[in-house]
């Protein structure tokens, strides 16, 4: 698809400020087969290469709504949006395997460009895993590769999200406005513990102990978001 990152960046601009045109709709459309079809092939490729793995994958195409929440939150040009395209790994592993699965993909599968993001040394509001940018062509793509326990951690945290506010992942305080007292007490709480969670599974993920005291503590904390959840049902 011959679209210039001048215009692909000016569709950006309409998405941010809510006023597409016509044409903007129709090179969109365009954009997101583009993307679709980066999304099913990258699938199928990392699917084949890890065929003999029990690992579990998993696809997404950001939607028009996170695309333009991304494009005000960032101030990104459309064009360097990395995640539209996304794509996730869940290894049956530790650090080592989640390492070699990470150095396999930079090497081995076909791309004009890799950029490794580790987040488990530099964790974004807890969230620790580690993604990979890959550029074929206009279409960026981001491969998240998440052990168990990093993946459960991170379900947790997208389930308060939606109870208090997506801001959460990118550092801004819970929406609580909508909820009692006591519930409100029991969002900072989570957020607490989730804290203490993250840090203790990259603890003993880099000794490589066993887990069952973070699995029953997350175990706990899904409990009480689903509580919460219900709550406000």
């Amino acid at each position: 698809m011959g679209v210039s990152k001048g215009r692909i960046d000016r569709l950006g601009e309409s998405i941010r400020e809510g006023s597409l045109s016509d044409d903007d709709r129709l090179l969109l459309a365009d954009l997101r087969r583009t993307w679709r079809s980066s999304e099913k092939q990258l699938k199928i490729e990392l699917e084949g290469r890890f065929s003999q793995n029990n690992f579990q994958f998993y696809s997404r195409l950001k939607n028009l709504g996170t695309i333009r929440e991304k494009l005000i939150r960032s101030a990104l040009p459309l064009s360097r949006i990395r995640d539209i395209v996304g794509l996730r790994i869940v290894i049956s592993g530790g650090r080592g395997l989640q390492d070699s699965v990470v150095s396999e993909i930079v090497n081995e599968v076909n791309a004009d460009r890799c950029r490794v993001i580790d987040r488990r040394s530099k964790p974004r509001s807890g969230y620790r895993a580690v993604h990979v940018e890959l550029i074929r062509g206009a279409a960026i793509s981001e491969i998240q590769v998440r052990t168990q326990l990093q993946h459960q951690w991170a379900n947790l945290f997208e389930s308060l999200s939606k109870v208090v506010g997506r801001g959460i992942r990118y550092g801004e305080p819970p929406f609580v406005g909508h909820l009692s007292v006591d519930a409100k007490s029991s969002v900072l709480e989570l957020l607490h513990h989730l804290a203490d969670l993250s840090t203790d599974i990259a603890r003993v993920e880099e000794s490589g102990t066993d887990t069952p005291d973070v699995r029953d503590r997350l175990d706990i904390e899904n409990s009480v978001i689903n509580d919460l959840q219900r709550g406000l049902d």
